[in-house]
C-alpha cells in the first residue's frame, strides 16, 4: 500500500512538475523612463503618453513584455538611464558624442526640422548655407543638427546653448539668437506652451535636418542593450503591419 502511495504521489508530483514547465514565463517588467513637452511625441498629459510613448509600448507588450513608462526631465531621463536604473529612454538621436556611452534602437520617430526665425527678422535664407552668419539658438540637452555643425566648427555659425526651449524662443524675441530648429508640429506646441502668439514666427520654406529618433540604452546596462535587437525586430513587424501609421493617424502625425 505504502508503496502504492509513492507510485501515485511520484506521478502526480511529475504531472505538477510538467504543467509548471509547460506554462510560460511571466513576461519581464521593462521599465523606461522619457521627458515631458514633447507634443505629440512624449508628454504624460498627452493621449497614451503620446506616439513615440505609444509605439514604445506596443511594440514592447507585442514581444510579451509588462511596459512601465515613467515621465521626468530630460536631462534626468539620461542621467537615470546611464545610471541602468531604467532599460533605456527615449525618442532620443543618435550622435558621436551619445554613442561612446549608449546603445541605440531603430529609430521610429522621424521629423522634418525647419528653422524658426521671429517674423520681423526673416533672413533672405534659400537653402542651408543662406544661414551662414546666424546665430542659432540650441538648448543643451538638444542635439546640434548635424547639418549645421560644419558652419559651427568653421566660425561661420555661431550659436547660444540656454537650459531650455522656450529661453530660445525668448531670445530669439530679443535678437539675441537669430533661429531655432524644430518640427513644425513641435514648435507650435512649443509656441503655444510658452504663451506666445505663433504669429510672431515664421518658418524656413527648407527643411535644415531630417532628424531620426529612438531608443537610448547605457552600453554597460548589458540586459538593456541585448533587448536593442529584438526591439528592433518587433518594430519591423509593427510596421508591416500597418498598426504604426494607424497610430500615427491617431495622435496627428503625418507620415511622408
Amino acid at each position: 500500500m505504502a508503496r502504492h502511495f509513492l507510485k501515485l504521489h511520484a506521478a502526480a508530483l511529475g504531472l505538477a512538475m510538467a504543467v509548471l514547465t509547460a506554462a510560460p514565463a511571466p513576461a519581464d517588467t521593462i521599465r523606461l523612463v522619457t521627458g515631458n513637452n514633447y507634443a505629440p511625441y512624449t508628454d504624460e498629459n498627452l493621449p497614451e503618453g503620446g506616439f513615440a510613448t505609444d509605439v514604445v509600448r506596443r511594440v514592447l507588450q507585442s514581444m510579451g513584455h509588462e511596459v512601465v513608462v515613467d515621465f521626468g526631465t530630460w536631462s534626468r531621463a539620461k542621467e537615470l538611464t546611464a545610471r541602468a536604473e531604467y532599460y533605456a529612454t527615449f525618442p532620443w538621436t543618435y550622435t558621436e558624442e551619445r554613442a561612446k556611452d549608449f546603445a541605440f534602437s531603430m529609430p521610429f520617430v522621424v521629423q522634418k526640422q525647419f528653422a524658426l526665425f521671429d517674423k520681423n527678422r526673416v533672413p533672405a535664407a534659400r537653402d542651408i548655407q543662406g544661414l551662414k552668419g546666424l546665430v542659432l539658438c540650441s538648448p543643451f540637452i538638444v542635439a546640434l543638427p548635424h547639418t549645421l555643425v560644419p558652419f559651427l566648427d568653421s566660425g561661420e555659425m555661431h550659436i547660444e546653448r540656454p537650459d531650455n526651449e522656450v529661453l530660445c524662443l525668448k531670445m530669439i524675441q530679443r535678437g539675441r539668437a537669430d533661429f531655432y530648429v524644430t518640427s513644425r508640429d513641435l514648435g507650435a506646441a512649443l509656441i503655444e506652451n510658452a504663451g506666445i502668439p505663433a504669429s510672431e514666427f515664421t518658418w524656413s520654406s527648407f527643411p535644415v535636418i531630417i532628424q531620426k529618433s529612438g531608443l537610448m540604452a547605457a552600453k554597460d546596462n548589458q540586459a538593456a542593450v541585448d533587448l536593442l535587437p529584438e526591439f528592433d525586430k518587433a518594430l519591423k513587424a509593427f510596421k508591416a503591419s500597418g498598426e504604426y501609421v494607424e497610430l500615427a493617424k491617431k495622435h496627428g502625425i503625418i507620415i511622408d
